[in-house]
């Protein structure tokens, strides 16, 4: 029987690249259900998962004086705090959620580009995501940048293209503030959504989403005011908003946490966080080399205007975040993670490039195009070899019976090892032959037709599968070993179940209600598990708030601390945890006295590290 030709064509074109898209988002779910289970929590985690409840449930409300330190614009902790008041309270529920939000984000990654570009380059896109290690393992923890993600990619869904309706762009728009809303470094993201609009849809449509945008940050103003100026007048220099000076500590000593690096550290850190995003990064740069020139019709004018608004979008975010992580002192090692917010930008960019620019160039702009996508990996300090094996068969994936997918991860080469009953090591010698021998059958074919035909550079249609199939190997094989360095985090035993014990087991130990002195320096993640302990909210981050020195009443009005809060907080305490690393120093010996009790400590917070199991200390009433 013979296939009908139209038949082939929307088989080819559609069916055949929508299934591998969809195999893409599932083998990311799969990825981030094990990432979810077997990563450390971090303390930005804990922190969007406590302050976020203490939000939700009114405790405290954000900017409060005294209360928790709002460092981020509120949605960022209240978004996982109503989650928990549905879903219950807990690292699990953050981490599924965080697990959700990066499937909707790949799903909107997935309709963007396959609407703006072509069904094969939205798989590219969906793949680039799924290949890379680093974006998988961010997108899975229970912080800001995978909620960040899926509202970029919802703005870009909404809005990009010229087909975009009336309530789309509005609705874009008013996402856009609620990015802003969301996370402060991300606050230009509307003002250029804004102008991309009004060039694109004209008066109507940039008055209607300047009003929708304009009034959900109106808003989040006005409910928060005028305490949300005290984030404002953080990030805004003193010496251009004398106005704010109310809003900033003045009296407030030393920071104790303040790291600076050197021009070598700070160069590395770029070049890292390039590596870890190494297909947003190269598709961007790649999208450029591809531009035909400004073409004549309607369509092309707005294929040029759509890539321009994205690839501002990309440089700016990137330069604020670098600016922020190299130019100040909070946390310079923060990069790569930072690129995560609007890292799949880069993404769609390619994708809109390949579909439409790259197919107009002549064959030897072509080909120096495709060049640059074999040659950055070298230029970024990839070493091919037997460490590109390594890095494939050390990769992350999740436990797996023959019955169900486990919590936890497993590195690739034990998991081959174990199910095929041979050593790790005869698998990496078969992988090393496997790929070697592919790359050499794809060469091989090239350099016989170049030969048969005569003409290096005229490949005919047949052959370009295999050009194509060389491209994806070099790349995705660069993108996991890029992104398998990110390992800071990696545990692989199930750290949820962890957190949940040792929360279990603090909650029978300690009363409700109770005032609780936070002496870990380390997620407080376990907090979650109590039945609401009173607690002295400036400690939840750690050193990153305490004061050297300064006037008490003023720090603690702005939610920081210093060794004069901290002892009067443990004199009035009921209970008092702290972790092994920061049990030293004057907490020893203010703790190793007739005034208090040690209780046996908890089972560990992680599994991988025997100590992190939090101390507990109770407080001898006279009645005792």
């Amino acid at each position: 029987m013979t296939v009908p030709a139209s038949m082939r064509n929307r088989l080819g074109s559609s069916w055949v690249p929508d299934a591998l898209t969809l195999l893409g988002i599932l083998a990311y779910g799969l990825l981030s259900f094990g990432q979810a289970s077997a990563q450390v929590s971090v303390l930005d985690e804990g922190l969007y998962l406590y302050k976020g409840l203490l939000f939700a449930r009114g405790d405290y409300i954000p900017f409060q004086a005294y209360g928790p330190l709002t460092n981020h614009m509120p949605l960022s902790f209240l978004i996982p705090g109503w989650v928990q008041l549905v879903w219950g309270e807990g690292i699990r529920t953050g981490r599924f959620f965080a697990l959700a939000m990066g499937v909707v984000m790949m799903i909107l990654l997935w309709r963007t580009t396959r609407r703006e570009a072509s069904p094969w380059w939205s798989a590219a896109a969906v793949w680039a995501v799924a290949f890379n290690p680093a974006l998988v393992k961010i997108y899975s923890q229970a912080i800001s940048q995978v909620l960040v993600a899926t509202l970029l990619m919802g703005i870009l869904y909404l809005g990009l293209g010229r087909s975009r309706n009336l309530w789309q762009t509005t609705a874009a728009a008013a996402l856009a503030g609620a990015l802003w809303m969301t996370r402060i470094n991300m606050l230009l993201v509307l003002p250029l959504l804004l102008a991309y609009l009004w060039l694109t849809h004209g008066r109507r449509a940039g008055i209607a989403a300047t009003i929708s945008g304009g009034a959900v940050v109106a808003l989040g103003h006005a409910i928060y005011w005028p305490g949300i100026l005290k984030l404002w007048a953080k990030w805004l220099p003193a010496q251009l908003t004398p106005f704010l000076d109310s809003f900033r500590i003045t009296n407030g000593g030393t920071e104790a946490w303040s790291t600076r690096v050197s021009g070598g550290s700070a160069r590395g850190i770029v070049v890292d966080a390039i590596r870890k995003h190494f297909l947003p990064v190269a598709g961007g740069i790649w999208a450029w080399i591809c531009y035909p020139g400004k073409g004549a019709t309607s369509d092309e004018r707005q294929r040029t205007r759509d890539a321009v608004f994205l690839s501002l979008l990309l440089l700016v975010l990137a330069g604020i975040h670098t600016y922020a992580t190299l130019g100040l002192t909070y946390c310079p090692f923060c990069l790569a993670n930072y690129f995560g917010f609007f890292s799949p930008i880069g993404l769609v960019l390619m994708a809109l490039a390949g579909a439409h620019w790259l197919p107009k160039l002549n064959r030897p702009r072509r080909f120096v195009s495709l060049g640059f996508l074999l040659l950055f990996p070298v230029l970024a300090s990839v070493n091919l070899g037997g460490s590109v094996v390594d890095s494939l068969l050390s990769l992350q994936v999740p436990r797996m019976s023959l019955s169900a997918v486990r919590p936890g991860t497993i590195e690739l080469g034990n998991l081959l090892g174990s199910s095929l009953g041979v050593t790790r090591s005869d698998v990496e010698r078969w992988v090393s032959v496997g790929m070697a021998v592919a790359v050499l059958l794809c060469l091989t074919i090239l350099g016989v037709a170049a030969l048969w035909r005569g003409r290096l550079l005229r490949l005919q249609p047949g052959l370009r599968p295999a050009v194509i199939g060389l491209l994806a190997i070099v790349l995705a094989t660069s993108s996991i070993r890029f992104g398998n360095t990110y390992a800071e985090y990696d545990c692989g035993l199930d750290v949820i179940r962890a957190q949940e014990e040792a929360g279990a087991y603090l909650r029978s130990k300690i009363d409700p209600g109770a005032r609780v002195y936070w002496g870990v320096g380390q997620s407080p993640a376990p907090l979650l598990y109590l039945d609401q302990p009173r607690i002295f909210p400036p400690q939840l981050n750690g050193t990153y708030t305490f004061r050297i020195g300064g006037d008490p009443s003023e720090l603690g009005r702005f939610s920081h601390w210093n060794q004069a809060l901290a002892s009067e907080w443990l004199a009035a305490a009921d209970f008092a945890l702290v972790d092994v690393g920061s049990y030293e120093g004057w907490i020893v010996s203010a703790l190793d006295s007739a005034h208090y009790d040690q209780i046996r400590r908890s089972p560990a917070t992680n599994p991988c590290e025997a100590d992190s199991a939090i101390m507990i200390f109770r407080r001898i009433t006279p009645q005792e």
